[in-house]
Order: structure tokens, then C-alpha cells, then sequence
């Protein structure tokens, strides 16, 4: 959906006022800005994907909208999604298929792609997005821009439809991992501006059970040594070359600035455990999701594909293909089955005590090891082709969910691009999941690769602070700030110019 008309009109009076003003104004003054289309903004529609919500526009902003306005920023649009934000592909009957600006052939990601390729194809400054399974942090990464997944306990979850309770479908999801709104931009420092809106007294205001910590430019601009971790490898997958590479030039563009890096080793968290953190913590009640689905039968053609992701309850299922797809032909089925398996109130409940058991394990092995921050990929492979991404890849996400089951902080910073002889993934693939990896990376050559960043809850300064200190070192180029000339360099057959 957008508004240009308006966002024009708004443009000119921000221009002339610029132009007499003497003083300070507002830190957006005047940028024009878009939204994912499940952030609630004043006259425009949130559908989340949805095509019967087009009809019906939004009565008042959300506190983060509420505070981008207040800043001076105009919101001109909202950006495409998956179809209720549980893909890593980004397509709905509103807009059809997000093309990734770098490769047509390609994925923005999921489900905040829409955002991601507007940003990348220079359509958009800044925006924001919402992240509960890498939602910013992998299409940030597959397009080559910067995205920050802040500490779910500092934002609203008031922001948007499907974190908290929406009127017109009459129904609200109660979730142990909620989702985090978060910004995209093509700088850090652009990140870093938004989330001083966010982490101050003014946004408190809107949402009292957002945890209450303002904004720290001494932790942001600190320029005291950190001890940082890394690792290349998650409990399943080794990172391809390319990823691998990107991991390895930011820790050595770290050790320039001057902090100790040094590599990191997880702890050993049971499989069936973290998994069953991702798609238990989703969890809704059956009359709620009966009720759900009802509205949206009265009212979409989507239902049948909605369906087939909501039975018996809506997330679980959802998650249990989604995860399952990929491991039909391993034996790591036996591991994942009892994980999404359907479960009671009380074994839920049984189930976030172990969790947090598990989490604060997690910590501990930072605080022994002396860690403030990690890095690490954010996938081991690059942006899918269409049509294959969520049905093969959904092991690969384990890299990015880890944050979302700790509550962690996390952002991704694009260091260097794929190059001819880094075209695979694996050369002696073990399973079904690292063949398709190397059917994806095939013909990947340029195409951007980032890493991730990621600290403690309420850790989100340093998370920018590192990132920052890897941005300025690989001085990597968005793809909307490079001249036709250096697109063509990287070979990109179906890029934006050519």
C-alpha cells in the first residue's frame, strides 16, 4: 500500500521549511521511510499478506510509527510480506513474488523481503520490519543491506498485526518468543538513529510492558576493546566458502579495531530442545486458532493454502512442515517429529522452565568465557532460488533463530560477495539439505554476503557498536550506491541495471 500523494505534499513543506528554519530539527526531518505490511500506520491498510485486509485502513499508528512521525519521518509505504510472515520467501496474492534487486532469480527472503528489496534497490531509505525467525536479519543478508533484530523485552509489541491482539480478525496470539520490530537501512548509523526513538522515555509511554532502558551513546560509542566470539558452524551445518570467508573478514576487521576475537564454542544444547523452543514458543490456544480460521475462511481465497499450514494448531503446524520439508530423507526426522509434536498447557508450561534452564546456560558460557558479542553467518548459503527456498532450507535458519528462542539482540552487516570459485557449498554433500545448498549457491557469483551480530537481552548498543566497527572497516558498497559499471563487474546476469 502506499500513500505518495500525501508523502509528496508532506516532502515540500519539510523542504520549505528546512530551507528558513534555524536550529535543530527533528532527527528524521523530512526522510521518507516504509513499512512492512503487518505495522500498523494510520490510513493504510495492514495486511499482513492478506488480501481481504486491503479493504479496511488502519484507525492509528503504532507507537513506532507514532515516534517516526514524531521525528519528522514520512511513512510514503508498506512493503510486501509472505502471506501471515511464516515463509522464508516473500509472496502473497496483493503483490506476487519479491525479486531480489542483485539476481532476479533469487529471493529477498522472508518475511520481511518486500522491505528488504526496496531498500536495496534504493526505493526506500529506511524502514522497518519484524523479526520472530530472522525475518530482518535474512532478507538484510540476501540483499545486502543492514538490519537490526533488537532485544525483544525493549519494543512494543503493539506495533503490528499478529504480535498482539487485532480487531478485525477478532483474535490475539499469546507467544513465548515474540516478534521484534526492528529497522533496515544501508548504514549502521541510520539503524542506530531509529533506535534511539525506540529506547527512550516518549515511546515507554505508549507501551508499559516495554523493559525500560534508554538509548546508550556511551555503550554505543565506547571505543573500549570487547572480547568477541565467533563461530562458523552451528550444531549442524558448516558455513559454505563464501559465508565462511565473510565470517573470517569480519573478525579480521575487528581484530583492527583493536578487540580480541576469538572462536566460540556453543553449548551443547539438545536438538530437540532449541527446535522445540522455536515452535512451541509460538503456541496459541485451539479456540483461538479455530476462530481464526473461520474469519479468514468467510473472507479469502488463501484459506486452502493457509489450511494446510494451521491443522491442528496454526503456528505448530506451520513450523512442523516448514521444518520437517528438508529432512524427509535423514535421519534427523526422528529428532525433529517429537520436537513439534502437539502438547498440553501443562507440558508448555513444564517446557519454558527448561528453556530458560537452557537459556541462561547459554549466557553462563559467555560470561566464562569473558564474550560480549558474537558473530557468526546469518545462513550458510546465499539468497534461494524461487520456489526452493522454504521448502529446503529451513535447517539452515537455526543460524538466525537462536537469537529470537534467547531473546537476544542481533543484526547483520554486509561484508563481501560471492566469487567463481566459491559457487557450492559443500564438495562432498552428507544430505538431501547440503545438496540443495549446493544447487543454490550454483551461479551465485556476486551475489552479497553478511554476517551476523549478536550479545545478551538489552545488549543492543554493543550489537550496533560491533557492527559499526565492521561497516567501517569492509566498506561494503549497497547495491543502489554503485554505479552501473561496478554492478556489471560482479557478473550479475539479471541485476537491477542490467
Amino acid at each position: 500500500s502506499q500513500n505518495f500523494s500525501q508523502a509528496i505534499q508532506l516532502a515540500k513543506e519539510c523542504d520549505s521549511k528546512r530551507a528558513t528554519f534555524e536550529g535543530n530539527l527533528p532527527s528524521l526531518y523530512g526522510i521518507p521511510m516504509t513499512v512492512k505490511d503487518n505495522i500498523r500506520v494510520k490510513g493504510m491498510p495492514c495486511t499482513a499478506g492478506f488480501l481481504h485486509r486491503l479493504v479496511a485502513k488502519t484507525n492509528s499508528d503504532g507507537p513506532i510509527a507514532s515516534m517516526l512521525k514524531k521525528a519528522g519521518g514520512i511513512l510514503m509505504a508498506t512493503t510486501s510480506m509472505c502471506t501471515l510472515g511464516g515463509d522464508c520467501e516473500t509472496y502473497n496474492a496483493i503483490a506476487g513474488r519479491a525479486v531480489n534487486p542483485w539476481n532476479h532469480d533469487r529471493t529477498t527472503g522472508g518475511s520481511t523481503g518486500g522491505e528488504a528489496g526496496c531498500i536495496a534497490a534504493g526505493m526506500s531509505p529506511l524502514g522497518l520490519g519484524t523479526d520472530i525467525g530472522g525475518s530482518i536479519r535474512g532478507p538484510s543478508n540476501f540483499c545486502g543491506i543492514y538490519g537490526l533484530k533488537p532485544s525483544n523485552i525493549r519494543v512494543s509489541q503493539a506495533d503490528s498485526f499478529l504480535l498482539g491482539m487485532d480487531q478485525q480478525d477478532g483474535v490475539g496470539f499469546r507467544v513465548r518468543i515474540n516478534a521484534a520490530v526492528g529497522p533496515m537501512a544501508r548504514c549502521v548509523e541510520d539503524l542506530a538513529t531509529v533506535m534511539r526513538l525506540n529506547f527512550q522515555r516518549d515511546y515507554y509511554t505508549q507501551d508499559h510492558c516495554v523493559g525500560r532502558k534508554d538509548f546508550s551513546e556511551t555503550e554505543y560509542n565506547s571505543t573500549k576493546p570487547l572480547k568477541i566470539g565467533y563461530y562458523k558452524a552451528d550444531f549442524w551445518y558448516e558455513a559454505s566458502p563464501s559465508v565462511g570467508r565473510a565470517v573470517q573478514r569480519a573478525v579480521e576487521a575487528l581484530k583492527t579495531k583493536g578487540h580480541e576475537v576469538v572462536p566460540f564454542e556453543l553449548p551443547k544444547i539438545p536438538m530437540q530442545i532449541l527446535i522445540s523452543a522455536f515452535t512451541k514458543g509460538f503456541v496459541c490456544s485451539q479456540k483461538n486458532t479455530d476462530k481464526f480460521l473461520k474469519n479468514v475462511k468467510q473472507k479469502v481465497f488463501e484459506y486452502h493454502v493457509l489450511k494446510e499450514q494451521t491443522r491442528p494448531i496454526w503456528q505448530t503446524r506451520m513450523m512442523y512442515k516448514f521444518l520437517l520439508w528438508f529432512t524427509s530423507r535423514s535421519k534427523r526426522e526422528l529428532v525433529l517429529k517429537p520436537a513439534v509434536c502437539n502438547f498440553t498447557g501443562a507440558e508448555l508450561t513444564y517446557f519454558n522452565g527448561v528453556w530458560g534452564y537452557q537459556s541462561q546456560r547459554f549466557f553462563d558460557s559467555m560470561d566464562a568465557q569473558g564474550i560480549d558479542a558474537i558473530v557468526c553467518p546469518v545462513y550458510p548459503v546465499v539468497a534461494g532460488l524461487h520456489k526452493m527456498i522454504s521448502n529446503d532450507l529451513g535447517s539452515y535458519s537455526l543460524f538466525n533463530v537462536l537469537a529470537n528462542v534467547l531473546h537476544a539482540p542481533a543484526g547483520v552487516v554486509p561484508v563481501t560477495e560471492v566469487t567463481k570459485d566459491e559457487e557450492y557449498m559443500a564438495r562432498n554433500p552428507k544430505d538431501h539439505a547440503e545438496e540443495t545448498g549446493n544447487k543454490l549457491m550454483k551461479n551465485s557469483r556476486g551475489m552479497p554476503i553478511g554476517v551476523q551480530v549478536y550479545s545478551k537481552p538489552y545488549e543492543d548498543e554493543t550489537v550496533l557498536r560491533v557492527m559499526k566497527d565492521i561497516e567501517s572497516e569492509v566498506q561494503f558498497k549497497p547495491l543502489c550506491t554503485r554505479t552501473p559499471d561496478e554492478v556489471k563487474t560482479t557478473r550479475l546476469d539479471r541485476g537491477i541495471f542490467i
